[in-house]
């Protein structure tokens, strides 16, 4: 229950509502009212901002207590969800009637679209609670009132109270009390963002040095950097915020003198640890980062903004890109443990090292096989592919993959789709591809099948999306990243899922342009002629033997829905840094700039309301953002179909 002094006001009723129409069983998901839940999760969005304003208006409410109602209201919708998420291994034991699994694949999709509405709203309450929670600090300004928002953290697990309470390791210089308290609700919480704050505070002579030691022990919990590696497909990716010769140097710069005996033998511990990761790797079998220890042969699901998401009778995806850890030593001798990908572009297949990868996505979960042995082979799987000569499918079929069953992976080109990496580790199994995949996903119905074809795509038979693992019995979520919102991305979803329900309901016109007309006859060219073939393979940065004619007639799809969907929300954030009244920056681009003078002009009501005190400035992103997913998605009606 909400807390007490929140008052009257605080009967919770939309949450309460909420609760009432979240399915329960496997049964309830195949008939859940999802108009309702999105109602009622808007709802439940207005009444947690609402009730956890601190303003003159509401003087018996403290800080504390409208912190309060923040942190409890998003604690019950999490519990909701985790509810929800538990109901995903019941759908299988729901009757297989032919011919279509009716009761299956309605429960699935019921499934899929009730978690995606609480996805939504946790992490619309996770991003309000950053406002709530900063204005909370600004009123508890010493260290004994916000040792207080911190035990008040502690309690609900907050990342948003220990992301902001990080910064005050640096700003008290010896409140040992309050820092460890930071520093456990961080290692509680997994948050990898504040490690830059953790590694100065190991570096501040001004605090005490068992702190101090204390703050170095709390580094391998959230996870230490790995050194990047040694010629990597992947170019241009972000430094490390420490390497282990860094952190090991930290930790030998810690005063030993000014430590107690037991204090002494801790830093002796982390020392030598320290020694063996910057000399041999990671020597474990896990790799703990953002809170969780990974292993070999995980399966990793990310959500991101993605033009496929609402492609098949399975949808909205929870997930649209995979991954999988491998466990890799490498030239230099370390070992390391990565993320295995098949990307669109490329041709060899990238390794990425973990913690660098997850800066990638703003959701994410990984997903094992408790079998040790079925792990075993799936983690052999990944290792064996990394470097190998990689095609991506347009066709999305499971043949080359299947064919790759129980064989040895070295040097294989790996010619499948993103979640075929999945499967093809899992046929490196002894246990039946269905206990992985038990539902099989079809295209969409009405025009989608003619459309995605215009697209020079197709969805092979048997196709398995990024979130189709997640109704396997066998897999446990062993890491889950709390939902983020992101309005920007807000923007870009709502213009590929409009384009995918348009896909569905109407004929999509043909792609006629001069530009992408002469792509397409460059590459039926490119069909005799191998030397050009190699040249246009490269220009676009594919696999020689990529099918160039169907590559051409997607990219003349999807980079023209890209830019609309970039653009749109690149507008929106132009329109909220005038509304913020945010400078320019100084080497703008023209179009920057002609953006920022169009957002001024197209909404000076909106940036003069809320500057007049009229407009909240929560009103005014959401109506900003409803503004930009409507000009985004005018404009791909009228560029894909003729409106």
């Amino acid at each position: 229950m909400l807390p007490a002094a929140c008052g009257p006001q605080a009967a919770a009723a939309p949450l309460d509502d909420l609760a009432e129409a979240v399915p329960r069983t496997a049964e309830q998901l195949q008939t859940v009212d999802v108009a309702r839940l999105q109602k009622l999760v808007g709802e439940v969005d207005d009444w947690v901002y609402e009730n956890s304003l601190i303003t003159a208006g509401r003087r018996g409410r403290s800080p504390l207590a409208a912190v309060a109602v923040a942190l409890e209201s998003k604690s019950r919708v999490d519990a909701l969800l985790d509810e929800v998420l538990a109901l995903r291994k019941s759908i299988t034991s729901l009757p297989a009637a032919p011919p279509d699994d009716a009761a299956r694949r309605n429960a699935a999709r019921g499934f899929l679209r009730t978690a995606a509405a609480l996805i939504d709203l946790t992490g619309r309450l996770r991003y309000g609670q950053n406002d709530v929670v900063r204005n909370a600090r600004t009123q508890l300004q010493d260290a004994a009132s916000r040792e207080q928002l911190v035990d008040l953290g502690a309690r609900y697990r907050s990342t948003v109270v220990a992301t902001q309470s990080a910064e005050d390791l640096l700003a008290f210089a010896r409140q040992p009390r309050y820092h460890e308290k930071i520093l456990r609700l961080l290692a509680a919480t997994g948050q990898t963002a504040s490690l830059p704050s953790v590694l100065r505070f190991v570096d501040d002579a001004r605090q005490p040095a068992p702190m101090r030691l204390f703050a170095a022990e709390i580094v391998p919990l959230l996870g230490l950097p790995q050194p990047p590696r040694p010629n990597p497909v992947e170019t241009n990716l972000p430094d490390p915020v420490i390497q282990p010769d860094g952190f090991y140097n930290l930790v030998e710069a810690l005063p030993k003198d000014q430590l107690d005996d037991e204090g002494a033998k801790r830093r002796d511990t982390l020392l030598a640890w320290a020694d063996v990761r910057r000399k041999k790797g990671v020597t474990d079998d896990f790799y703990r980062v953002a809170g969780f220890a990974v292993e070999p042969g995980d399966w990793l699901l990310m959500r991101n903004p993605s033009p496929y998401n609402r492609f098949t009778d399975l949808s909205p995806g929870l997930f649209t890109h995979v991954g999988m850890v491998a466990a890799e030593t490498g030239a230099d001798g370390i070992r390391r443990f990565v993320i295995v990908d098949v990307p669109e572009r490329g041709d060899r297949v990238p390794a990425v090292n973990v913690e660098i990868y997850l800066e990638r996505t703003l959701h994410y979960c990984f997903l094992r096989d408790p079998d040790r042995k079925a792990a075993a082979a799936m983690a052999k799987a990944a290792a064996e592919v990394i470097d190998n000569p990689s095609l991506f499918d347009l066709n999305f079929r499971n043949d080359r993959v299947e064919a790759l069953a129980h064989t040895p992976l070295d040097g294989k080109k790996i010619h499948t789709y993103c979640a075929g990496l999945l499967l093809l580790s899992a046929l490196q199994t002894e246990i039946p591809r269905e206990e992985y995949f038990p539902l099989a996903e079809r295209q969409g119905g009405g025009h989608m099948v003619d459309n995605v074809a215009k697209m020079g795509l197709s969805l092979g038979k048997g196709f398995l999306s990024p979130s189709g693992a997640l109704f396997s019995p066998r897999m446990k979520i062993v890491g889950l990243r709390e939902p983020m919102y992101d309005p920007k991305r807000e923007v870009e979803e709502a213009v590929y899922d409009e384009f995918a329900r348009l896909l569905e309901e109407r004929p999509m016109q043909d792609q006629g342009d001069w530009f992408n007309a002469l792509r397409l006859k460059t590459a039926e060219a490119a069909r005799a002629n191998p030397l050009l073939a190699q040249a246009l393979a490269s220009a676009a940065g594919v696999n020689a033997e990529t099918d160039l004619v169907a590559a051409a007639k997607a990219a003349a799809v999807v980079e023209t829905l890209d830019e609309i969907a970039l653009a749109a929300s690149a507008n929106f954030q132009a329109a909220r840094d005038a509304l913020r009244g945010a400078p320019p920056p100084a080497d703008a681009t023209p179009l920057e700039q002609a953006r920022r003078t169009n957002a001024i002009a197209e909404n000076g009501m909106i940036i003069q309301a809320v500057r007049q005190g009229r407009l909240s400035p929560r009103a005014a992103r959401l109506a900003l953002v409803q503004n930009y997913i409507e000009a985004g998605q005018a404009a791909l009606r009228e560029r894909f179909f003729g409106e």
